[in-house]
């Protein structure tokens, strides 16, 4: 109960972060959007021994509401909230054991725009961050469900159970172009900055442990 009330938590921040930028009256003119995609995404970063992790991709959707609001000419700033799967397949040198992490995110990204035929090209660049809100770890015969914690007490700690993070943060990068009837084409990179390896009784893991990945998506703006 505790933990799905830090969840609910969690959401309601960031939503009202997103309507918090919507209301400001420094902006003259702001236009609504909806899009949708698919992403590839893995895990990177080292084991305890140093060695780097190498997961194979795994294939996910995501779905959500951008806005585009002019700041100067050619310049507009694009929050979004977007629900996104993300994880990595192949985890801890296993075959077919696979993470899938379900978060609530919200980037909010720096925009760059130059018209281009009959419509306009687009780049973008800014961080996001991230709050999971399900996750699983998949292998055969079965399935663990991720216990999302920042740090875990020796006597609350469970053998063989998958231990993550919940909250990620990093930098999202973007390219598009947007038809002049609406139809915008999207396709995104992140890099994850944060570790999401828990703490163990406030000591930080000598595991690390970051979300990679890229997407294409499509949406309409309104």
């Amino acid at each position: 109960m505790l933990l799905n009330n830090i969840r609910l938590k969690a959401i309601f921040v960031l939503i009202i972060c997103f309507t918090g930028i919507t209301s400001t009256d420094s902006f003259s003119q702001v236009r609504f959007g909806l899009r949708a995609g698919i992403n590839n995404y893995s895990f990177s970063g080292q084991y305890e021994n140093g060695e780097k992790i190498k997961n194979n991709m795994i294939l996910g959707y995501q779905a959500g509401i951008f806005l585009q609001i002019f700041t100067m000419p050619n310049i507009y700033l694009q929050p979004a909230l977007t629900f996104i799967t993300k994880g990595s397949d192949d985890v801890n040198k296993t075959d077919g054991q696979k993470a899938s992490i379900y978060y609530i995110e919200a980037p909010i990204n720096l925009v760059l725009k130059r018209p281009l035929g009959s419509g306009m090209i687009a780049l973008g660049l800014g961080p996001y961050v991230s709050y999971a809100l399900y996750g699983t770890l998949n292998y055969a015969g079965g399935k663990e469900e991720i216990v999302f914690r920042n740090n875990i007490i020796e006597s609350d700690y469970m053998q063989g159970v998958p231990y993550l993070r919940p909250f990620d943060i990093g930098a999202d990068i973007n390219f598009g172009y947007e038809f002049d009837f609406g139809i915008t084409a999207n396709v995104s990179a992140q890099f994850g900055f944060l570790n999401l390896e828990p703490y163990f009784e406030g000591e930080s893991s000598s595991r690390i442990t970051r979300n990679r990945g890229f997407s294409v998506s499509l949406g309409y703006r309104f």
